[in-house]
């Protein structure tokens, strides 16, 4: 999911990866804002996604509140990595098999 957003919006993610992080501290700079805006957004998504999942079954119940800041904070720290392309998938394949195993309903076949 993060990758996804990464190649959704690629200079927003530069911008925060790269440039922001010292500049956080300062509530009144725009870097502060723009993070603060699309922590927003991705909470959003990443709530809307939780609450859809565990509503249709799919997901197990968890707290949707606790769940969705754990995730955000794991998207945040990929984001934050440095990655050579090579260890991107992987590392994609990765993230997703451990959601998958946290959140899915394990289904009987």
């Amino acid at each position: 999911m993060c990758f996804r957003f990464a190649a959704a919006f690629p200079h927003e993610t530069i911008l925060i990866t790269s440039a922001c992080p010292a500049k956080l501290q300062d509530a009144a700079h725009i870097c502060s804002g723009f993070v603060k805006a699309q922590e927003e957004k991705m909470s959003g998504y990443i709530t809307a996604c939780l609450k859809s999942g565990v509503k249709s079954g799919e997901f197990r119940p968890v707290s949707v509140k606790a769940v969705s800041g754990i995730l955000l904070a794991m998207i945040n720290g990929l984001m934050r990595r440095s990655l050579k392309p090579d260890e991107s998938k992987d590392l994609e394949e990765a993230a997703m098999e451990f959601c998958c195993a946290a959140l899915c309903m394990k289904t009987e076949k």
